[in-house]
Protein backbone atom coordinates (compact mmCIF):
# COMPACT_ATOMS: atom_id res chain seq x y z
CA UNK A 1 0.00 0.00 0.00
CA UNK A 2 1.64 3.10 -0.97
CA UNK A 3 1.51 6.11 1.67
CA UNK A 4 0.09 8.86 1.14
CA UNK A 5 2.73 12.12 1.52
CA UNK A 6 0.80 15.13 2.78
CA UNK A 7 2.06 18.49 4.57
CA UNK A 8 -0.42 20.97 6.19
CA UNK A 9 0.91 24.35 6.11
CA UNK A 10 0.58 26.62 9.50
CA UNK A 11 2.30 29.63 8.57
CA UNK A 12 1.31 31.19 11.88
CA UNK A 13 2.63 28.73 14.51
CA UNK A 14 6.30 28.17 15.32
CA UNK A 15 5.93 24.19 16.31
CA UNK A 16 5.04 21.23 13.91
CA UNK A 17 1.66 20.83 15.45
CA UNK A 18 -1.92 23.35 15.03
CA UNK A 19 -4.13 21.52 17.57
CA UNK A 20 -7.55 23.28 16.13
CA UNK A 21 -6.19 22.19 12.43
CA UNK A 22 -5.15 18.62 13.71
CA UNK A 23 -7.59 17.77 16.50
CA UNK A 24 -9.65 15.65 14.82
CA UNK A 25 -7.03 14.30 12.61
CA UNK A 26 -5.88 10.40 12.88
CA UNK A 27 -1.89 10.33 13.08
CA UNK A 28 -0.68 9.40 10.10
CA UNK A 29 2.58 8.16 7.91
CA UNK A 30 3.59 10.51 5.82
CA UNK A 31 1.22 13.47 7.23
CA UNK A 32 4.18 16.51 8.03
CA UNK A 33 2.73 20.00 9.75
CA UNK A 34 4.57 23.06 10.33
CA UNK A 35 5.03 26.24 9.17
CA UNK A 36 7.07 28.02 6.12
CA UNK A 37 10.71 27.24 7.47
CA UNK A 38 9.39 23.45 8.26
CA UNK A 39 7.86 23.28 4.66
CA UNK A 40 10.99 24.41 3.00
CA UNK A 41 13.12 21.99 5.48
CA UNK A 42 11.13 19.40 4.37
CA UNK A 43 11.73 19.96 0.49
CA UNK A 44 15.37 20.51 1.20
CA UNK A 45 15.73 17.16 2.81
CA UNK A 46 13.92 15.20 -0.05
CA UNK A 47 15.78 16.74 -2.26
CA UNK A 48 19.07 16.64 -0.35
CA UNK A 49 19.78 20.26 -0.88
CA UNK A 50 21.62 22.05 0.29
CA UNK A 51 23.51 20.97 3.98
CA UNK A 52 22.40 22.58 7.39
CA UNK A 53 21.20 26.02 6.57
CA UNK A 54 23.06 28.90 8.04
CA UNK A 55 21.74 29.95 11.68
CA UNK A 56 20.30 33.61 12.57
CA UNK A 57 23.22 34.37 14.39
CA UNK A 58 25.60 32.79 11.88
CA UNK A 59 23.92 35.47 8.83
CA UNK A 60 23.80 38.51 11.13
CA UNK A 61 27.92 38.35 11.91
CA UNK A 62 28.56 38.09 8.36
CA UNK A 63 25.73 41.04 7.87
CA UNK A 64 27.74 43.13 10.56
CA UNK A 65 31.27 42.07 8.67
CA UNK A 66 29.41 44.03 5.34
CA UNK A 67 27.97 46.77 7.35
CA UNK A 68 31.19 47.51 8.58
CA UNK A 69 32.72 47.90 5.28
CA UNK A 70 30.52 50.11 4.17
CA UNK A 71 31.66 53.50 3.37
CA UNK A 72 30.53 55.80 6.03
CA UNK A 73 28.07 58.40 5.77
CA UNK A 74 24.77 55.53 5.94
CA UNK A 75 21.40 56.17 7.94
CA UNK A 76 22.16 53.76 9.71
CA UNK A 77 25.75 54.60 11.18
CA UNK A 78 24.83 55.81 14.45
CA UNK A 79 23.05 52.58 15.33
CA UNK A 80 25.48 50.82 14.20
CA UNK A 81 28.17 51.81 16.32
CA UNK A 82 26.17 51.52 19.20
CA UNK A 83 24.75 48.22 18.20
CA UNK A 84 25.85 46.32 15.73
CA UNK A 85 24.50 43.53 15.69
CA UNK A 86 20.76 44.40 16.23
CA UNK A 87 21.51 46.92 13.68
CA UNK A 88 22.37 44.36 11.06
CA UNK A 89 19.98 41.61 12.11
CA UNK A 90 17.27 44.82 11.32
CA UNK A 91 18.98 45.48 8.07
CA UNK A 92 18.68 41.59 7.12
CA UNK A 93 15.05 41.56 8.48
CA UNK A 94 14.18 44.13 5.67
CA UNK A 95 16.61 42.29 3.28
CA UNK A 96 14.58 39.41 3.32
CA UNK A 97 11.22 40.72 3.74
CA UNK A 98 11.62 42.52 0.66
CA UNK A 99 12.89 39.39 -0.92
CA UNK A 100 9.93 37.60 0.16
CA UNK A 101 7.50 39.43 -1.42
CA UNK A 102 8.78 39.61 -4.55
CA UNK A 103 11.67 41.97 -4.87
CA UNK A 104 14.03 40.77 -7.32
CA UNK A 105 17.63 42.10 -6.01
CA UNK A 106 18.16 45.37 -8.09
CA UNK A 107 18.30 48.34 -6.01
CA UNK A 108 16.51 50.53 -8.81
CA UNK A 109 13.11 51.30 -7.51
CA UNK A 110 13.89 50.98 -3.94
CA UNK A 111 13.30 54.41 -1.44
CA UNK A 112 16.71 55.78 -0.46
CA UNK A 113 16.68 53.85 2.78
CA UNK A 114 15.89 50.41 1.78
CA UNK A 115 18.20 51.18 -1.31
CA UNK A 116 20.99 51.91 0.59
CA UNK A 117 20.41 48.88 3.81
CA UNK A 118 20.62 46.54 0.71
CA UNK A 119 23.77 48.05 -0.46
CA UNK A 120 25.45 47.79 2.54
CA UNK A 121 24.44 44.06 3.33
CA UNK A 122 25.79 43.02 -0.43
CA UNK A 123 29.03 45.09 -0.20
CA UNK A 124 30.90 42.15 1.70
CA UNK A 125 33.78 40.25 0.51
CA UNK A 126 31.50 37.02 0.30
CA UNK A 127 27.92 36.70 -0.36
CA UNK A 128 25.72 36.54 2.78
CA UNK A 129 24.76 32.90 4.08
CA UNK A 130 21.30 32.18 2.45
CA UNK A 131 18.18 33.07 4.44
CA UNK A 132 14.86 31.51 3.84
CA UNK A 133 13.84 33.20 1.28
CA UNK A 134 17.25 32.68 -0.62
CA UNK A 135 16.40 28.76 -0.08
CA UNK A 136 12.75 29.31 -1.39
CA UNK A 137 13.97 31.01 -4.70
CA UNK A 138 16.42 27.89 -5.29
CA UNK A 139 13.67 25.61 -4.72
CA UNK A 140 11.40 27.48 -6.73
CA UNK A 141 14.12 26.63 -9.58
CA UNK A 142 14.87 23.04 -8.17
CA UNK A 143 11.27 21.49 -8.06
CA UNK A 144 10.56 21.81 -11.41
CA UNK A 145 13.83 20.78 -12.91
CA UNK A 146 14.14 17.85 -10.69
CA UNK A 147 10.45 16.77 -11.27
CA UNK A 148 10.07 15.05 -8.36
CA UNK A 149 6.49 14.88 -6.34
CA UNK A 150 7.88 15.48 -2.57
CA UNK A 151 3.82 15.29 -1.35
CA UNK A 152 0.79 14.54 -2.75
CA UNK A 153 -1.44 17.36 -0.75
CA UNK A 154 -0.31 20.21 0.71
CA UNK A 155 -2.99 21.62 3.11
CA UNK A 156 -3.23 25.76 3.41
CA UNK A 157 -4.48 27.05 6.54
CA UNK A 158 -5.24 30.58 4.98
CA UNK A 159 -6.19 31.86 1.36
CA UNK A 160 -3.31 31.40 -1.34
CA UNK A 161 -3.88 34.90 -2.17
CA UNK A 162 -2.50 35.84 1.13
CA UNK A 163 0.60 34.31 1.07
CA UNK A 164 3.82 36.28 -0.10
CA UNK A 165 4.48 36.71 -3.28
CA UNK A 166 7.56 34.20 -3.19
CA UNK A 167 5.58 31.61 -0.84
CA UNK A 168 2.99 31.61 -3.70
CA UNK A 169 5.49 30.76 -6.27
CA UNK A 170 7.05 28.14 -4.38
CA UNK A 171 3.25 26.26 -4.16
CA UNK A 172 3.21 26.59 -8.17
CA UNK A 173 6.39 25.12 -8.40
CA UNK A 174 5.43 22.16 -6.23
CA UNK A 175 1.83 22.29 -8.39
CA UNK A 176 3.94 21.53 -11.56
CA UNK A 177 5.52 18.34 -10.04
CA UNK A 178 2.02 16.95 -9.49
CA UNK A 179 1.37 18.28 -6.07
CA UNK A 180 -2.57 19.25 -5.15
CA UNK A 181 -2.47 22.86 -3.04
CA UNK A 182 -5.89 22.71 -1.27
CA UNK A 183 -7.85 24.66 1.06
CA UNK A 184 -7.75 23.11 4.98
CA UNK A 185 -10.60 21.08 5.43
CA UNK A 186 -13.35 22.09 6.89
CA UNK A 187 -13.52 21.83 10.51
CA UNK A 188 -16.98 20.52 12.19
CA UNK A 189 -19.91 22.71 13.24
CA UNK A 190 -19.12 25.04 16.24
CA UNK A 191 -20.80 24.60 19.36
CA UNK A 192 -23.01 27.95 18.78
CA UNK A 193 -24.16 28.40 22.34
CA UNK A 194 -20.09 29.05 23.79
CA UNK A 195 -18.55 32.03 23.92
CA UNK A 196 -16.01 31.17 21.73
CA UNK A 197 -17.96 30.48 19.17
CA UNK A 198 -20.03 33.62 19.42
CA UNK A 199 -17.04 35.47 19.16
CA UNK A 200 -16.19 33.81 16.02
CA UNK A 201 -19.28 34.04 14.51
CA UNK A 202 -19.04 38.03 15.02
CA UNK A 203 -15.73 37.80 13.09
CA UNK A 204 -17.89 35.99 10.21
CA UNK A 205 -21.02 37.43 10.22
CA UNK A 206 -20.18 40.78 12.21
CA UNK A 207 -23.16 39.56 14.53
CA UNK A 208 -22.89 41.59 17.97
CA UNK A 209 -21.30 39.21 20.71
CA UNK A 210 -22.00 39.35 24.66
CA UNK A 211 -20.42 37.03 26.05
CA UNK A 212 -22.32 34.63 28.67
CA UNK A 213 -19.01 34.09 30.60
CA UNK A 214 -18.88 30.44 30.24
CA UNK A 215 -15.94 30.23 30.40
CA UNK A 216 -14.96 29.11 26.95
CA UNK A 217 -12.88 32.21 26.16
CA UNK A 218 -11.05 33.93 28.71
CA UNK A 219 -9.08 37.73 28.05
CA UNK A 220 -6.57 37.94 30.83
CA UNK A 221 -4.66 41.56 31.16
CA UNK A 222 -2.13 42.88 33.20
CA UNK A 223 -0.43 46.00 33.60
CA UNK A 224 2.90 44.56 32.06
CA UNK A 225 3.50 41.39 29.97
CA UNK A 226 5.28 39.31 33.56
CA UNK A 227 2.36 40.54 35.79
CA UNK A 228 -0.47 39.12 32.96
CA UNK A 229 1.67 35.89 32.77
CA UNK A 230 1.49 35.59 36.59
CA UNK A 231 -1.86 35.81 36.48
CA UNK A 232 -2.34 33.12 33.34
CA UNK A 233 0.20 31.11 35.12
CA UNK A 234 -2.35 31.31 38.62
CA UNK A 235 -5.46 30.39 36.53
CA UNK A 236 -3.74 28.19 34.85
CA UNK A 237 -2.51 25.82 37.75
CA UNK A 238 -5.77 26.02 39.90
CA UNK A 239 -8.12 25.46 36.82
CA UNK A 240 -6.22 24.06 33.55
CA UNK A 241 -6.80 20.83 32.20
CA UNK A 242 -4.21 20.36 29.49
CA UNK A 243 -6.70 21.06 27.07
CA UNK A 244 -6.81 25.22 26.76
CA UNK A 245 -5.51 26.79 23.77
CA UNK A 246 -2.95 29.79 24.43
CA UNK A 247 -2.95 33.00 22.62
CA UNK A 248 -0.16 35.26 23.19
CA UNK A 249 2.28 37.69 21.92
CA UNK A 250 5.77 36.97 21.50
CA UNK A 251 6.52 39.04 25.17
CA UNK A 252 4.11 37.15 26.96
CA UNK A 253 5.46 33.77 25.69
CA UNK A 254 8.85 34.93 26.91
CA UNK A 255 7.18 35.67 30.55
CA UNK A 256 5.16 31.99 30.49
Amino acid sequence: MMIKREFLYTPEFEGPFHPGFLAEADAAAGRRAGNLEQLVRELETHLGTPAAPASSLERTGEAAAAIRRFPAGGFFAASFEVDPLGTARRLLEWRDELLLHGWGGEPEGLPPRLREATAALAGGKTALPPGLPDRILDLTEELPRRGEKTFDTVWLLREREKEPLLVRKLLAALEQTGTEILPRPEPGPPDREKDLAAAFRKLEEEENFTPASDGSLLRILGGSPFEAAEALAAWLAENGTGEEVLIAGQRIRTEL
